[in-house]
């Protein structure tokens, strides 16, 4: 099962297969530098990236690819155990061009452990990617994700992908699906978890479709406003006291408040001509950690 944009790239491949691959084939120059038994990987992967060139079916191109990973995964291991050594030229190239076939078949937890190392070395994506490492990266790794209807099961890794990419530019369709993911898995266990992260998805893409989770989520706050009984007990934070858990000014914290009432409800008493707010600290937690919102008190915006 393969996502929109691995599909892409291999029709693209197949409608112009010579010029496409035989100009990357060529760019894997063995440096006499190399160990022997590294040299001798280096040039077996350019076998294999030229035999790939003569398969024209894609769903074949993808069972050859699979079947060739195999020989280079102690290579890989030595590289992932080698946590101090740097990727560079040939090396750099062979290692990405591994990281995406691992995406392209579906090896999703092995991809994502090269993913990590690539991106925190800034390796970059073959110079005939329309976009970069990390928006490949998170392109396929969620797609195939979302496709699979395997979000709940997937719910650390994406976790940790959206921290791993946090700071890179993005396209806001690819961060959109990042964070409607996120949001699908947690919506049955934290829905106010899953309700931050829709919501976030929605403000990077308007068609990226979560606006009927949205809703069936906040249809389900409605019901739960209309119950006869609503323990109050579990508000038990001031708005000084919120503020500090989100690690803002109290100003700043109650605009927060106000511009998402559905994500922070809010308990108001009214004592002596002036309102007091309660917050209920599972509300501030789960707002904190769909990284709606920043630690720093000197700028009142939405984290992107």
């Amino acid at each position: 099962m393969f996502s929109p944009a691995a599909t892409h790239r291999l029709k693209v491949q197949e409608q112009r297969p010579a010029p496409l691959v035989q100009a990357v084939a060529e760019n894997f120059a063995l440096p006499s530098a190399l160990p022997h038994h590294e040299s001798v990987l280096m040039g077996q992967f350019k076998a294999d990236f030229q035999q790939l060139k003569h398969i024209k079916s894609r769903v074949r191109r993808n069972q050859e690819k699979q079947s060739l990973l195999g020989r280079y995964q102690g290579w890989l291991d030595s590289v992932l155990q080698e946590k101090t050594a740097s990727l560079v030229g040939t090396q750099a190239s062979v290692f990405v061009w591994l990281l995406v076939w691992h995406l392209d078949v579906g090896e999703w937890l092995r991809g994502f452990e090269l993913a990590r190392v690539a991106l925190k070395q800034g390796l970059a994506a073959p110079t005939d990617f329309s976009r970069s490492l990390a928006e490949t990266v998170c392109e396929e790794l969620v797609t195939g994700i979302l496709k699979a209807e395997l979000a709940p099961n997937y719910r650390l890794l994406l976790i940790e992908l959206n921290a791993l990419l946090a700071g890179q530019d993005m396209a806001d369709p690819v961060t959109a699906k990042l964070y409607k993911a996120l949001g699908l898995a947690y919506q049955h266990s934290e829905p106010e978890v899953a309700k931050a992260y829709f919501v976030q998805a929605l403000e990077r893409d308007s068609e990226v479709g979560v606006k009927r989770y949205l809703s069936a989520l906040n249809g389900q706050g409605a019901r739960r406003t209309r119950e006869p009984v609503r323990d109050y007990r579990q508000f038990t934070l001031s708005a000084h006291a919120a503020a500090k858990l989100a690690q803002m000014t109290t100003p700043r914290f109650l605009r927060h408040a106000k511009k998402y009432p559905d994500l922070l409800p809010r308990l108001e008493i009214n004592l002596n001509r002036r309102k007091i707010y309660q917050f209920n600290p599972v509300h501030v937690r789960a707002y904190l950690q769909a990284h709606l919102i920043t630690s720093s008190k000197d700028h009142d915006h939405v984290q992107s």
